[in-house]
């Protein structure tokens, strides 16, 4: 027989039951949703989301590959600093062997005229010719003008596309790094070094590695 007083006390297990359920929903949904956020300490496991929502490991296969394109990106890396550094220096050396040249030219010119007999004012005057039909010669102003002006030369806007690649490809290691993820970290630092190793063999400088 139901009286009341019973009533109450099924309707108040009821409710506290209900309570209770729902406080141990709340309590996984936050443990889940604790889960899936990105640990700022390092770690090691295969369960990953590497710099775009699509790239997202869920096996120790797909961590494999991961690491591997890592690696390999980081070796590029490496070759665009060195093939920078290659067109820098064959800049130089084009530049250089430019004046030498002129240099040479006017030196022979000056020994000819001294061993002929001329005088100072003829070599003044042959010097005098030959720069006025230099700066008279087709192309002669264009190259002036990148003389003046160095942001014209080709090789500097070369220069500036490849800086901006370089930068772009630091930063994606940077944050492939900041996952923290012990076997990403590796990929990134080993893939430097090797990089290092292979291509700047002989050349021991000491350059800034944030970009």
């Amino acid at each position: 027989m139901d009286t009341p007083y019973i009533r109450e006390t099924r309707q108040h297990e009821h409710h506290h039951n209900h309570h209770g359920d729902d406080a141990t929903g709340s309590t996984r949904s936050s443990e889940d949703s604790s889960d899936s956020c990105m640990a700022m300490y390092f770690h090691v496991g295969d369960v990953e989301t590497i710099l775009f929502k699509f790239w997202h490991t869920t096996s120790i296969l797909a961590m494999i590959a991961s690491c591997l394109v890592v690696f390999i990106v980081a070796v590029l890396y490496e070759l665009l600093k060195f093939f920078r550094e290659w067109l820098k220096q064959r800049e130089i050396h084009r530049l250089e062997g430019g004046a030498n040249r002129r240099r040479s030219s006017r030196h022979r010119r000056k020994h000819r005229s001294k061993s002929r007999g001329t005088d100072a004012a003829s070599i003044d005057l042959s010097m005098s010719l030959s720069i006025a039909s230099s700066a008279v010669a087709p192309g002669g102003s264009r190259t002036g003008l990148r003389v003046r002006l160095p942001w014209l030369r080709p090789m500097h806007w070369l220069q500036t596309l490849l800086h901006i690649i370089q930068v772009t490809i630091s930063f994606m290691l940077m944050l492939v790094f900041m996952t923290f993820n012990v076997w990403l970290c590796l990929s990134v630092v080993l893939g430097a070094g090797f990089g290092y190793f292979l291509f700047f063999v002989g050349d021991e400088s000491i350059t800034e590695h944030c970009n």
